[in-house]
């Protein structure tokens, strides 16, 4: 479960729980400090699925999953935490936690453990913010002003990573046209893209890219997967991609030329590869929660393009959507452009 430090090695502990998109919002902080100060090393506690987007890849040197026994031992006011668990968190010299900020008690036990350096901050903050997520979470930690593009998540892939998309593209990818991807879940259906809308954006891309585009799916999204394998007139091609490690799949979405997406950890993750990318937001604040890039554009979409709850009969919603497609296609177009340009 885990291992004795190395002598004199220094090591800090990020603690963080929520989805993909929460995670990768901490990595900008956990860069920031590795920054100032190169000597240490970092490992993170969490949901380690999406955590080991950073292992090995610059960010952390181990995963521990938050679904063990390291926080709820520790928060107990009937018992002390055992011996095993206290002498995990005393091998760190600063911990940093976006989990339990309000519980008391796992603060004054990991001071007590002999953690020196111990920061706790409420995540996500509270309704009344008004600036950036990221500009929220950098905050304590930064000299200079916020800058959305040069502060923005940033994920590093490995060799091995690299040579797994090349067997899935071989397989899969036209390599004469535009790589596009298009993930129209978020894991709920209010924030998903409306099927009527996946439909239109599927047959548009085929149509002016020349590309037959990738669609991916997440575990909450198998109600559009159906209802496009169901409605996607045949002679459309489009590839299906779908059960995937967060690593394998953003493997795959590095070597896209253009995504397609809504307010999701995907649509942080394709920002973070630096995909050129056109991101829908509805319900969610985008000035607060949008990905941030270099080669993002976020679109304020009506009701209309968000979570269709009926049957997906295409003819009773295509107009209301032609004109979101042309405007997203429009975009994309152009941000691949000036991605080419660089």
């Amino acid at each position: 479960m885990k291992t004795s430090p190395k002598k004199n090695e220094r090591r800090a502990l990020l603690i963080t729980a929520g989805g993909l998109g929460d995670t990768l919002l901490k990595l900008p902080v956990v860069r920031l400090l590795k920054e100032q100060d190169p000597g240490l090393i970092w490992d993170a506690l969490g949901h380690s699925e999406w955590l080991e987007i950073g292992r090995g890849r610059y960010y952390f040197d181990r995963v521990h999953s938050i679904d063990g026994p390291f926080v709820h031992r520790m928060l107990s006011p009937d018992s002390e935490p055992p011996d095993d668990i206290l002498a995990f968190y005393c091998h760190y010299q600063k911990i940093l936690s976006y989990h339990m900020a309000e519980k008391s008690i796992f603060r004054e036990r990991l001071i007590s453990a002999g953690v020196s350096d111990v920061y706790f901050k409420m995540f996500p903050p509270s309704d009344n913010s008004k600036c950036h997520v990221l500009d929220y979470l950098l905050e304590d930690f930064r000299d200079n002003p916020f800058d959305p593009i040069r502060d923005a998540p940033e994920v590093f892939l490995s060799k091995e990573d690299h040579l797994y998309a090349g067997k899935w593209l071989e397989q899969n990818a036209d390599s004469e046209h535009p790589r596009i991807l298009i993930h129209p879940g978020s894991g709920s259906r209010v924030k998903s893209m409306n099927p009527i809308l996946l439909l239109a954006l599927i047959s548009s891309v085929r149509n002016i890219f020349g590309a037959r585009p990738t669609v991916g799916f997440g575990p909450a999204d198998s109600w559009l997967h159906e209802c496009i394998k169901k409605n996607v007139p045949s002679p459309i091609e489009w590839t299906p991609l779908q059960n995937h490690t967060v690593v394998e799949y953003a493997s795959i979405l590095a070597y896209c030329d253009g995504y397609v997406g809504v307010d999701s950890g995907i649509s942080h993750l394709a920002a973070a590869l630096g995909v050129p990318s056109v991101i829908l937001f509805g319900p969610t604040n985008p000035g607060i929660w949008r990905p941030l890039g270099k080669a993002v554009h976020v679109l304020s979409a009506d009701s209309k393009v968000f979570g269709y709850q009926g049957e997906c009969h295409p003819e009773n919603l295509l107009k209301d959507v032609e004109s979101n497609v042309e405007e997203i296609i429009e975009i994309l177009q152009e941000i691949i452009r000036k991605k080419v340009a660089e």
